[in-house]
């Protein structure tokens, strides 16, 4: 959802791997750890001795940097890092996220947030907030003299029909409404 919205979305360092927070350490420490980039020696930050470095790197537990670092999630189609550069460049693609005129609609579901994004084109973005599938109806994604392209989104879902939209627990998908040009299109 950040990567939709209005302004300049920030991530806290590591999170772009889900990289965890080393808990030991008093305070402001247990953020600061060394990025973990690799599954050799203090994560691949450093190669001088442990005491050297300015914090330990996580070498236990679920966020062990043997376990989570960007060279093994880049080789992973589904990783957090190969997701956070997709939708990083999705945002650059459609200018009308962050810059856009933003609106949020009206879905009458207190599940659901939904938003488009006005510059040239409009991208429409729907967040399913609940641990529910949900079905809704947003009518900006009928129009006639627009069609609505899936651009984004969690699961391979079927295109809206007349503004009918499902979405999954959790999920989200994002829609670009292009011109039609002659015949109403309903999916590309």
């Amino acid at each position: 959802m950040l990567f939709s919205l209005p302004g300049t979305p920030m991530i806290q360092y590591g999170s772009e791997i889900g990289m965890g927070d080393d808990l030991s350490q008093e305070g402001r420490k247990s953020v600061r750890t060394p990025m973990q980039w690799t599954t050799e020696k203090n994560a691949g930050f450093s190669s001088a001795p442990v005491s050297q470095l300015p914090r330990p790197v996580i070498s236990k537990g679920d966020y062990a940097y043997t376990k989570v670092n960007v060279v093994q999630q880049q080789r992973e189609t589904n990783s957090l890092l190969n997701w956070m550069e997709r939708v990083i460049r999705l945002r650059r693609q459609y200018p009308e996220l962050g810059t856009g005129k933003c609106d949020i609609l009206e879905t009458k579901s207190s599940k659901i947030f939904a938003h488009s994004c006005t510059l040239v084109y409009t991208t429409v973005v729907v967040h399913n907030l609940s641990n529910e599938d949900v079905t809704v109806l947003l009518p900006i994604l009928d129009q006639e003299d627009k069609y609505a392209v899936e651009v984004f989104s969690n699961d391979d879902y079927s295109m809206p029909k007349k503004g009918q939209l499902s979405i999954n627990a959790y999920g989200y998908r994002w829609f670009r409404l292009n011109p039609a040009t002659g015949e109403k299109k309903t999916q590309v």
